[in-house]
């Protein structure tokens, strides 16, 4: 029987494309190595041990930022920032409507209103000509999410903060390595988080990274994730007082996961390469069938393609039915 005749594979018809999937995360023999080497030293914790010390020097490196404070997860990180830029109870700040929940979590954990506000029908991030209607006497940031590794418009947002006077935190979670105006996410707001969890870009099974330039974000951060402990590095001898000096929560990392973030880190840019070169060439096939939309992504900035989304154009499909009916039946 042909091909032409047979029962499609959607139909219960036999498969005639086998795809191979390599699971992510990617562990090699180099992450085995980072990990053993905490098991051999064993140290496994500690605000200054070894691996936390050294992942917050690579990644304020690799960001190009002069602090980085590695935390227990992405939410702690967005917590963090929001009470190193003076957010305070009752503030508002301005979130997109489309994010994972924790955006808002992390600024309601210090006692904010999120305040939803719509985003670009194209890049599925913080649309700035909405923006102002969302400003009000009470709002003290805007928080622009980089969707599916994808930069927002930061110069526009940054200029509208400027005029009110707002603090800027980029939510970073999914866009470890992407690139705006030639500068990598973490580096483009008052401060930055990243998460380092397992679905993410960056890996390190949990965690969380928050970037800055400024020390007293910095400074503020380091205390919050610390039971409000000024915690610095300790000389052979020297004995830790375990004084907190405020309000404070456990957000610390530990050295496995960070050893792990490291041991990724470290392939960070090939694996980007890798998924960038896929998407081009995927990106240029479906762009030929009518109806299907791929992901835009404007020529000043990169994606790293945490998610790769394509937008379905009905009408361009002959569908006479809600767009939203097509959609499920597709995802079906």
């Amino acid at each position: 029987m042909s091909l032409s005749t047979e029962r499609l594979a959607i139909e219960g018809g036999p498969s005639t494309v086998v795809a191979e999937h390599t699971r992510w995360p990617v562990i090699s023999e180099v992450d085995r190595r980072y990990i053993e080497r905490v098991l051999d030293r064993g140290i496994l914790c500690g605000a200054t041990a070894p691996e936390i010390t050294a992942l917050q020097d690579e990644w304020a490196e690799y960001c190009g930022t002069r602090f980085c404070l590695a935390v227990n997860t992405g939410t702690a990180a967005l917590h963090c920032a929001a009470a190193a830029v003076g957010v305070e109870p009752g503030d508002e700040v301005i979130v997109p409507c489309l994010t994972f929940i924790a955006t808002a979590y992390g600024m309601a954990h210090q006692g904010a209103v999120p305040v939803f506000c719509d985003v670009h029908p194209e890049s599925f991030n913080l649309d700035p000509a909405k923006i102002e209607e969302r400003i009000t006497s009470r709002t003290k940031a805007i928080v622009p999410v980089h969707l599916y590794g994808l930069p927002a418009d930061m110069d526009e947002i940054r200029a509208i903060a400027s005029r009110h006077g707002l603090a800027v935190i980029e939510d970073a979670a999914q866009a470890q390595g992407a690139e705006y105006h030639g500068r990598r996410t973490g580096s483009l707001a008052d401060v930055a988080a990243f998460s380092a969890n397992a679905t993410k870009v960056l890996v390190g099974g949990e965690g969380g990274l928050l970037t800055t330039d400024e020390e007293q974000i910095y400074s503020v951060a380091r205390h919050l994730a610390i039971f409000g402990e000024d915690v610095v590095a300790l000389k052979p001898g020297e004995f830790r007082s375990y004084r907190s000096k405020g309000l404070g929560w456990n957000y610390r990392s530990s050295e496995l996961p960070a050893a792990l973030t490291r041991a990724q880190l470290s392939r960070l840019d090939v694996f980007t390469a890798t998924v960038q070169r896929n998407a081009e060439i995927l990106t240029k096939g479906l762009a030929e069938i009518p109806g299907l939309i791929p992901p835009v992504v404007p020529r000043d900035r990169t994606s790293v393609y945490l998610k790769y989304q394509v937008r379905i154009d009905a009408a361009a499909l002959g569908f006479n039915g809600p767009p939203t009916e097509l959609r499920d039946r597709l995802l079906c």
